[in-house]
């Protein structure tokens, strides 16, 4: 990879690689976190494109709960991935008994 790296004319299709795979992970995000947070997602299209569009009076609060609690854990206390997901699922197991 590092000989790679050094080739002039393949710096800049790792960079176009590098940015499509950010691309991709930041669209399973939005996409992922809206099915999560939302009980009814509709697909809303918008000339050649298409958009989802949350339905907001279908928020899942124990789900937006879970996720400030996970991004405290994470970015707040800055405690490890594995603690926060235990935290977490205890936390998920807790609201789905109530």
């Amino acid at each position: 990879m590092e000989r790679m790296r050094s080739i002039a004319w393949l710096q800049g299709s790792l960079a176009a690689i590098t940015a499509a795979v950010v691309g991709v992970i930041a669209n399973l995000s939005l996409w992922f976190s809206l099915h999560v947070l939302f009980h009814k997602v509709v697909q809303a299209d918008i000339g050649i494109g298409s958009i989802w569009w949350p339905d907001r009076t279908s928020l899942d609060v124990k789900a937006l709960a879970i996720g400030i609690a996970a991004a405290t854990i994470l970015f707040g206390f800055k405690w490890g991935i594995i603690r926060t997901l235990a935290i977490c699922a205890v936390f998920g197991l807790a609201l789905s008994s109530l």
